[in-house]
């Protein structure tokens, strides 16, 4: 089955659905008429519609329950959790730049030359705070690419951590 958002998933069943409605409201006018030479074609037509809609009606049924099952964990993350963490580690990487400025620009008034600024107050190491806003930034992507399918293989990798931090998501999403 092709990999598809479960609303493109909603929207070709429908389009099944309203065929094969179409398929069988025009059998009954055929034979209405007395054009029964079309019907045979109408017959082999209705059986395909129906095996083409009955896995895909599955696979949308699947993918909701799984979303089900992981959308207090999604909601608990995206509105809460890595908002905080994002300004948190924002916040940090600011502070930090901000002393290490605040200590040099002290130096500096009291005379210390700029070339030894640097030895003496090195650069903020930003590389942890950046590290953890992009791993929080590409989080954010995954939660949405799986909103979009439903597929748990697009949850984040760190699931499981969070829904042991979550005990109760798991009762109350069966």
């Amino acid at each position: 089955m092709q990999l598809e958002t479960i609303n493109l998933m909603r929207d070709r069943l429908a389009k099944l659905e309203a065929a094969h409605k179409a398929t069988i409201a025009l059998k009954a006018s055929l034979t209405a008429l007395g054009k029964l030479e079309y019907c045979d074609m109408l017959d082999e037509l209705m059986p395909r519609l129906g095996a083409e809609m009955t896995p895909l009606h599955e696979e949308v049924l699947r993918r909701k329950k799984t979303f089900k099952q992981y959308s207090m964990v999604y909601s608990w993350r995206i509105i809460t959790e890595i908002p905080t963490a994002l300004n948190a580690a924002k916040n940090q990487l600011k502070a930090g730049c901000d002393e290490v400025e605040r200590k040099r620009k002290k130096m500096r008034d009291a005379g210390v030359p700029n070339d030894e600024l640097k030895r003496i107050v090195p650069d903020y190491n930003k590389q942890v705070y950046l590290d953890q806003i992009a791993s929080l930034e590409e989080e954010i992507l995954q939660w949405k690419r799986f909103n979009e399918t439903g597929l748990v293989e697009d949850l984040p990798p760190k699931i499981d951590e969070f829904l042991k931090t979550m005990p109760y998501v798991i009762r109350e999403a069966e």
